[in-house]
């Protein structure tokens, strides 16, 4: 398709050719009226070019197998449309300028089409976003080698073009994977979205474009690939319709979204239904992970992980042996619990440092430099991890005029549904996850705090003299353990209630880069077989030896009116933990007292179940 003078008819009869396929002209279907009416210089209306259009689609319907080459000048959209009706139809688009057109136009001998009608067709042009860009002034031999290479049935499918959506596409190119890309076309909020990532990263410009569904889906080879990078919820079901009349049965759709793993576990078995694999896929690191290579948490059918591992271990990052951050986790929705989860840990871990920063700077006075210097010399050492690096950058960050930016940033933080699932979860199954609960609770309480921009303290502030550093980055480091045994307990205690096999040494060893969470601690945890944090006996003797920290940290900050809620929980963990006293044999005895919900005993070596009509001093068991 293209202006008149663009070289449809050369171009088009020379692929016709190379691939042995008919060749049909559009020129060759204009009733005689239409090509008198252009002759005499005047420009078609919609009107004449309705019978022509449908004698052309007619003609093209009509074609054995459906395979040919049609040069159409198309010029709108709604064209195109009708002409592609029911036809597995891809675009080419010569694209050239007015004055380069004009001259060529004005040495073609012989043609109904004067050049003085090429201003009107520009005026009627509607560059489609999905087709082929081809520079007219390509040989005809380039634009041949390039409309097959692009044509040819491409190994793998993305659809979204979000900030991850495009860094993952830009990384499966980088490593030579064939693409095809999808977005969807919405006026003035996505429009034209493939074409623009193509423009902007050169790596792109090779991959298949599309911004309607079956073109998309048959431009793949089979069984169709298609990793899915839309946002969770309603979107991706609306998708996945959309899909399910273009795939077959052995096709593979994989969601790399954030998505709760019920409704993972619910297309799983949706798509089931048409033969259709669905993979659970969770990707961790952010835009720049995902450009250079993300931690992969896949899960769901065997054969489907299968076709697919060779894509996701090329584009995974690498831990220090060398081996892809990227493990099967095991059927159903394993692989997006454990993002979940991960998550989770993550709110925990972020939190922390704001707790420090916020002791610090409102506490202890220190200055954003100062603060940066301690947590730069934490990164140093085996507390090491991403989120210490990029705190460091976020305090030392300043603006053109060389102020910082972290005081001119509003008080709130957000948070888009993980951290709520996951402690939803933990609730289902009994686990405590009292540290990355109370990670979001604060960000909670950041929104709802009332009258903020007027708050003051109801006293004023004493401020800490001397900070003990040392107990800060013990009480620091305790937490972090804590919370990363309460996150991996939390994985335990699905894994058992939804009979999954995850492997939890490959599990933790893939977080060790190219995730948020990786660390010095994650290398740690990667060196055991067991879920259960605290029987590391290394990671058992530090938070045993600096408990002690934790709560004189806590003191000081209480005496200073400090928030600290997630080093509270984590202090409140260890002491559970570590130091037990008896509580919960009261709360037992409560429940029996008024709902006869029984107890066991200590001294009964057959842990029997006891009631006690407590009023009247009666045992029964």
């Amino acid at each position: 398709m293209g202006v008149s003078g663009s070289g449809k008819s050369t171009v088009g009869k020379a692929l016709a050719h190379y691939l042995s396929i008919p060749f049909l002209d559009a020129d060759d279907f204009h009733p005689p009226a239409n090509v008198q009416k252009m002759a005499s210089g005047q420009p078609l209306t919609d009107t004449d070019r309705q019978p022509w259009l449908q004698a052309l689609h007619q003609a093209a319907s009509a074609l054995p197998n459906q395979k040919g080459v049609v040069a159409c000048s198309a010029l709108k959209s709604s064209y195109r449309t009708l002409l592609s009706d029911q036809l597995p139809c891809r675009w080419v688009y010569l694209a050239g300028s007015f004055d380069d057109i004009l001259s060529r136009l004005s040495s073609r001998k012989h043609h109904f089409m004067p050049e003085t009608l090429l201003q009107s067709q520009f005026e009627a042009l509607e560059v489609p976003s999905d087709a082929l860009n081809l520079p007219i002034h390509f040989s005809v031999e380039k634009q041949i080698e390039t409309i097959m290479h692009a044509f040819s049935p491409r190994s793998f499918g993305l659809m979204g073009l979000g900030v991850m959506g495009t860094s993952l596409a830009r990384n499966l190119a980088r490593n030579g994977i064939s693409l095809a890309l999808f977005n969807r076309e919405v006026p003035e909020i996505e429009e034209a979205i493939v074409t623009k990532r193509k423009e902007a990263f050169p790596e792109l410009q090779s991959a298949a474009g599309f911004s309607d569904v079956a073109p998309f889906v048959e431009a793949l080879e089979s069984p169709k690939k298609i990793f899915l990078m839309v946002p969770a919820g309603d979107p991706t079901d609306q998708l996945i319709e959309a899909l399910i009349p273009c795939l077959k049965p052995g096709d593979i759709l994989m969601d790399g979204g954030n998505t709760y793993f019920r409704d993972t576990e619910r297309r799983q078995a949706w798509l089931a239904t048409y033969g259709i694999h669905f993979l659970g896929i969770g990707v961790s690191g952010g835009e720049k992970g995902a450009l250079e290579g993300p931690s992969i948490m896949p899960s769901g059918p065997q054969e489907a992980f299968t076709l697919v591992e060779p894509y996701l271990t090329q584009i995974a990052a690498k831990d220090d042996q060398g081996n892809p951050c990227c493990t099967y986790l095991g059927p159903g929705a394993a692989g997006h619990f454990v993002k979940m989860v991960h998550n989770g840990i993550e709110y925990a871990e972020m939190q922390l440092l704001a707790e420090v920063y916020g002791f610090l700077s409102s506490c202890a006075g220190w200055d954003q430099e100062a603060i940066a210097q301690l947590i730069h010399s934490w990164e140093q050492t085996k507390a090491h991890s991403y989120v210490l690096e990029i705190t460091t950058k976020i305090l030392r960050f300043r603006e053109e005029d060389g102020s910082y930016l972290l005081p001119l940033i509003v008080d709130e933080a957000g948070s888009k549904g993980t951290g709520g699932w996951t402690t939803q979860t933990a609730v289902e199954l009994g686990v405590p996850t009292t540290i990355l609960t109370a990670a979001l609770q604060a960000r909670f309480q950041s929104v709802y705090r009332e009258n903020q921009a007027n708050w003051q303290p109801s006293q004023a502030r004493q401020r800490v003299d001397n900070v003990p550093t040392e107990a800060l980055f013990h009480a620091y480091q305790v937490s972090r353990i804590l919370n990363h045994h309460q996150g991996l307990s939390l994985i335990k205690a699905a894994e058992t209630e939804y009979q999954w096999a995850i492997p939890f040494q490959d599990l933790t060893r893939i977080w060790t880069n190219g995730c948020i969470i990786r660390s010095k601690l994650m290398e740690t945890l990667a060196t055991s077989l067991d879920a259960y944090v605290l029987d590391i006996p290394e990671l058992r003797s530090y938070v045993i030896n600096h408990l002690p920290d934790l709560g004189q940290i806590l003191h000081l900050g209480i005496q200073h009116h400090a928030s600290l809620p997630c080093f509270m929980m984590a202090h409140q963990a260890g002491m559970q933990a570590f130091h037990a006293y008896p509580t919960a044999n009261l709360l037992q005895a409560q429940r029996d007292f008024f709902g006869a919900h029984r107890y066991k005993r200590l001294d009964d070596p057959d842990k029997r179940s006891f009631h006690t009509t407590w009023e009247e001093n009666n045992v029964s068991y």
